[in-house]
């Protein structure tokens, strides 16, 4: 197994989930639609020599203690084949980055799960404003949670924010518990454009 690679493209197994298809990669992992014992998963494969606070997937996972409604929980953690995993719900809709980009177009398509879409003449709906500030809110109260059990997420942005089915914002992908210098650059923190500040803190969550 090479230090930095991911599993292959190819359909295959990973303990008890079949891969299905590859949602994408990132700096820490691999992420998979993966399905077990009938229910679909976010697997999220994690590169061989990725830090990751594994404490803070089990404050997330069952028993852990936290569970917030804006915050997706995880499912499963564990490793098999060298590889180690967590496993969350797998959400079909569009993160808050993919629907503010099609908003911009004016391409949102009306199969998004996202609930402040434009009317048919592409005007805002009337209470657009109102979701948008109540659903930030609840994903704050969700951030705010986390950093009560001392939980820093460190990655926080449009694209790690997914719609539910019930059109819900829920903050995603957890563990990493510092900053990169990877993507999303317009997001970060003044600080965290600078090495000697690592890791990430709550400041930074909250910029």
């Amino acid at each position: 197994m090479a230090e930095n690679s991911c599993v292959g493209p190819g359909p295959s197994r990973l303990g008890p989930y079949e891969l299905l298809e590859s949602c994408g990669e990132g700096p820490r992992g691999q992420v998979f639609k993966a399905e077990s014992e009938g229910r679909f998963y976010a697997l999220k494969i994690y590169h061989a020599k990725t830090w990751t606070r594994w404490e803070d997937l089990e404050k997330l996972s069952p028993g852990g203690g936290l569970c917030h409604p804006g915050l997706l929980p995880v499912a499963d953690l564990g490793s098999s084949d060298g590889w180690q995993y967590s496993a969350s719900r797998f959400l079909p809709g569009d993160s808050l980055g993919e629907v503010l980009s099609s908003l911009r177009k004016g391409s949102l398509s009306p199969a998004s799960l996202c609930p402040i879409a434009a009317t048919a003449d592409g005007e805002p709906q009337p209470d657009h404003l109102y979701r948008c500030v109540r659903m930030v809110e609840k994903v704050a109260h969700g951030l705010q949670a986390a950093h009560e059990e001392g939980i820093v997420h460190g990655r926080v942005s449009a694209n790690n924010l997914m719609f539910s089915p019930s059109g819900m914002l829920l903050l995603i992908d957890f563990g990493g518990g510092g900053h990169s210098l990877t993507g999303d650059l317009h997001y970060r923190a003044p600080e965290e454009l600078q090495r000697d500040s690592w890791p990430a803190h709550k400041g930074s969550d909250i910029y």
